[in-house]
């Protein structure tokens, strides 16, 4: 699929497994929480842009950064946002199941991995 950050996505589905082992490769659209409902570890998701990098993001208030993740009715919310620092360079938000971008020019300036100090 082609990397279209912007473009308009959802998150509509949840799976919750015991094991990262239990994972897969979430497909665009879903999230696969790893842990109980009580004691969520690690939310996986697609990028949303489409470019196909698999996102590992941690649940755990004993390890820094960490997200927190309110599911209903299959709708998910993660906060802080999210952004990627490589790659496509996606910053965004789930609220409600719904991917809301935040602006793409403020990550274009970003210097490149390679780049020396």
């Amino acid at each position: 699929m082609k990397c279209e950050p912007g473009a308009q996505r959802t998150y509509d589905v949840v799976k919750w497994v015991r094991s990262r082992t239990d994972v897969g490769t979430p497909h665009l659209g879903a999230v696969v929480v790893v842990g109980t409902k009580r004691r969520p570890k690690w939310a996986i998701l697609a990028c949303p842009c489409g470019c196909g990098e698999i996102l590992n993001v941690n649940l755990m208030r004993s390890h820094r950064p960490f997200w927190r993740l309110w599911v209903s009715d299959n709708e998910v919310t993660l906060r802080p946002s999210l952004w990627l620092r490589h790659g496509c360079r996606s910053h965004f938000l789930i609220t409600d199941g719904y991917v809301d971008w935040m602006g793409s020019e403020e990550y274009l300036d970003w210097p490149d991995s390679n780049a020396s100090d």
